[in-house]
C-alpha cells in the first residue's frame, strides 16, 4: 500500500525530531553531507509554509486578490533569502565574476528600488539603471 502524504509527513516528522537530537549530540557530519541536506529541507521548509499559507488564505477567502497576495509574499521572502544567499556568496569574492553578468541584477535592483520608494518603503540611494 502506498503512503499518503500525511503518512510521510508524520514519519518524517518524527525522523526529523530524532535528526535534531542528533544534531545536539554528536560531532557535526562533513560539509559534502550537510550541504545538501540543508537544501533539500530549506526547500521543503518552504514549500511547507507556502502550503499552509495558501490553505490558510483559501479558508480566510476565496478572492483572486488574496491568492495574488499570498503568492507576491512568497517571491518577497524567496527574494530576501536569495537576496543574503548572493551577498554571502559575493562577499567571498572567490569565484570572479564579469559585468555582463553583475549588470542584470542591478539593473533589477534599481528597478525593484524605485517601485519600493514610489510605495514610500525606502528612499533612492542609486542612480537610475543603466542601459545595457
Amino acid at each position: 500500500m502506498k503512503a499518503t502524504l500525511a503518512d510521510n509527513l508524520n514519519r518524517l516528522t518524527s525522523e526529523l525530531r530524532l535528526l535534531d537530537n542528533q544534531f545536539q549530540a554528536e560531532p557535526a557530519p562533513d560539509l559534502s553531507t550537510l550541504y545538501p541536506f540543508r537544501q533539500a529541507l530549506d526547500s521543503v521548509r518552504l514549500t511547507a509554509w507556502g502550503v499552509t499559507e495558501l490553505v490558510h488564505a483559501r479558508s480566510v477567502a476565496k478572492t483572486s486578490d488574496t491568492v495574488f497576495s499570498f503568492l507576491v509574499t512568497q517571491r518577497l521572502r524567496r527574494f530576501e533569502q536569495m537576496v543574503n544567499n548572493l551577498c554571502s556568496d559575493l562577499d567571498r569574492e572567490t569565484v570572479p565574476l564579469p559585468d555582463d553578468v553583475l549588470r542584470p541584477v542591478a539593473n533589477s535592483l534599481r528597478a525593484l528600488q524605485q517601485r519600493l520608494e514610489r510605495r514610500n518603503v525606502v528612499t533612492s540611494r542609486y542612480p537610475p539603471p543603466s542601459k545595457p
